[in-house]
């Protein structure tokens, strides 16, 4: 099975052009901006949950 995801993958890679030095640079991009995205994601749900336990003291 690991000889077909790769083939596949590498199918894929040749045919979107972003091999190499590029493709590793795109790649570290998209990681770091998905892990922020992700962190903000949880700070803003712990954010509103914050304020709704202020709204429910507060009543």
């Amino acid at each position: 099975m690991p000889g077909v995801l790769s083939s596949s993958c590498n199918a894929i890679d040749r045919r979107d052009g972003d091999s190499g030095i590029k493709g590793a640079v795109l790649n570290q991009f998209a990681s770091g901006a998905v892990k922020t995205v992700a962190k903000l994601g949880i700070l803003a749900d712990i954010g509103a949950d914050a304020v709704e336990l202020v709204k429910r003291a507060s009543k």
